[in-house]
């Protein structure tokens, strides 16, 4: 089976277009606005082969807090 990873998945532009050419999707997103369109976008463009993380990866191991810019 092949895999897709998506790691900053955004919105889901590159997930939610080439999803249905893998086996599985994993798509990595830790911005919790963003989550929620991400979340949408994936129903109703994938099938049930998809699975969001709403984290971010990192060399490193622990927790931190976010910071994400008005203007961004």
């Amino acid at each position: 089976m092949n895999l897709a990873i998506d790691i900053g998945a955004n919105i889901g532009l590159i997930s939610c277009q080439c999803g249905h050419l893998f086996g599985e999707v994993h798509m990595y997103e830790p911005n919790p606005i963003i989550l929620k369109i991400l979340e949408a976008n994936s129903m109703l463009s994938l099938d049930e082969n998809y699975t969001i993380h709403p984290y971010a990866l990192s060399d490193n191991e622990g927790f931190t807090d976010l910071t994400i810019p008005k203007s961004n």
